[in-house]
């Protein structure tokens, strides 16, 4: 299930999700676990590119996608020069390998069953060669189980538009699926509309399991702070190494 509101709008997206200096932070793990600098950079998920962006001013072979069509095409107009594609992370095949894979923001949690994170995972696979670097960013498990720490209201204002959305949250635990409902009230108008998405809650272990499945090697995972609205991110560094 995927109707974000914000998504679709991604200049609105942009307002509520500010960059948080992802780009530069991978920048600093490629430093530490590369020997030399990547000459190429795929970016899986990319949304409107503004970490591919950060990453053309340095390494000259960048390349990005996304689900999202108008994520795609914000990105294409402010950015024409750069490789950016609409594609989905379970299928995309672009047949070539890249030094270093970035999927960042969370995109790998979009992966809600086994088969849909294998699938993910693949595509991971089917662009990296022997020493690949990937950095994959889920949502940190811990905002979901237990005391649940994540957003209830959120708040955009754009170019005249203003809105404010309350969030509800449904987990199974079982499936490790949360299923989000916001509905969204806009200001000065006498409307509402609803938006929902699902997603998975992905734990340390598992990830590590099904990239070792796939060839790549764990070599890292840490937290940092994640801002307003989630409190940690989690990111998972690997290595492929050709089976």
């Amino acid at each position: 299930m995927f109707d974000d509101f914000l998504y679709n709008n991604p200049e609105l997206y942009e307002k509520v999700f500010p960059s948080r200096g992802k780009s530069r932070l991978c920048i600093e793990i490629f430093q530490k676990y590369l020997t030399d600098p990547p000459s190429s950079v795929l970016d899986i998920a990319c949304g409107s590119g503004r970490d591919l962006v950060e990453f053309s001013k340095r390494y000259s072979d960048c390349v990005g996608f996304d689900i999202t069509p108008g994520m795609v095409a914000l990105a294409q107009k402010r950015n024409p020069n750069l490789k950016i594609a609409t594609a989905d992370m379970r299928s995309c095949r672009l047949n070539r390998s890249f030094d270093a894979i970035c999927a960042l923001g969370g995109s790998i949690n979009f992966a809600l069953s086994n088969d849909e994170m294998d699938a993910t995972i693949k595509t991971y696979q089917a662009h990296a060669h022997e020493g690949t670097l990937l950095i994959v960013q889920p949502l940190n498990p811990g905002d979901f189980f237990g005391e649940l720490k994540v957003p209830e209201v959120f708040s955009v204002s754009y170019d005249g538009f203003n809105a404010t959305g309350t969030a509800s949250y449904k987990i199974s635990k079982i499936q490790q699926v949360v299923e989000r409902t916001r509905i969204w009230k806009v200001k000065d108008e006498n409307r509402e509309f609803t938006d929902s998405m699902s997603f998975r809650v992905i734990f340390p272990a598992e990830i590590s399991y099904f990239l070792s499945q796939n060839g790549f090697e764990v070599i890292d995972i840490f937290e940092t702070p994640g801002g307003p609205h989630y409190n940690m991110s989690m990111y998972v560094v690997a290595r492929f190494r050709k089976q």
